[in-house]
């Protein structure tokens, strides 16, 4: 067993480096070898992973189906929601959506299901069906809201409001991410950041000097992105702002 694994593993190490020709041609070489024992479905899984990632996504959506229909309990969710990326990818989005909800439907209880639910919001967003993906986002974050895409999806959803103009839907899901003490300090001070852009930008000078000293005195720490517009707020901002308004 242990050479087996061995084996696996040296294809296996080809992937991570993201030497794709060679991992191909390792888990080739595997795949007869190993026909008949468990590791098949994941060198079939990774194979399609490998054509994903050199956007070959019509042979990966035949690995990913492959291993689908063999209905390997741990790999089978990730397959089902990687053909939703490969779709995702191309821009097919109602095919990707059609590819995750069927993630959803069969693996409810999967990790990769929760991660359906946001891809589905971003998709709706790409076909510019804005209230769809807010409402789809929305859900998610309220359902999940540990999952990592959750702060994203947060952010996101102000986007999409300031997209359609709705400054003050923009700033409460802005606000919703700079208040939240969970979600990473970056996403977090540029959250505030945008609150206080919005203000300025609509004329509320008084609003964004408060919401840019809220930005100073929460938010001590540079974002880590040097040319990030907040790392431009500083009192002499401030002050000139104070002074033309």
């Amino acid at each position: 067993p242990l050479v087996d694994e061995s084996r696996f593993n040296q294809a296996m190490c080809y992937y991570a480096k993201g030497n794709w020709s060679r991992a191909l041609d390792a888990f080739d070489q595997l795949r007869e070898d190993f026909r008949d024992k468990e590791l098949i479905h994941s060198i079939v899984y990774y194979t399609g992973m490998i054509f994903n990632e050199k956007q070959e996504y019509d042979k990966a959506r035949i690995e990913f189906m492959n291993v689908v229909d063999a209905g390997q309990p741990e790999l089978a969710p990730l397959a089902q929601f990687g053909i939703g990326q490969t779709y995702f990818a191309e821009a097919k989005y109602d095919e990707a959506i059609e590819a995750y909800n069927k993630a959803i439907e069969k693996y409810a209880e999967a990790k990769s299901a929760e991660d359906a639910h946001f891809y589905i919001g971003w998709a709706y967003e790409k076909q510019k069906k804005y209230e769809n993906a807010i409402t789809q986002l929305e859900e998610a974050i309220e359902k999940y809201p540990r999952n990592e895409n959750a702060p994203n999806a947060q952010f996101y959803v102000a986007q999409i409001y300031y997209t359609k103009n709705d400054t003050d839907g923009a700033i409460a899901a802005y606000r919703k991410v700079a208040d939240n003490s969970t979600f990473d300090y970056d996403i977090r001070r540029s959250a505030q950041y945008w609150i206080g852009f919005i203000l300025e930008k609509v004329g509320n000078i008084n609003g964004a000097v408060e919401e840019y000293q809220k930005l100073l005195k929460n938010f001590p720490e540079p974002h880590h992105t040097a040319q990030h517009p907040s790392n431009n707020i500083n009192d002499n901002y401030i002050q000139k702002l104070r002074s033309e308004g």
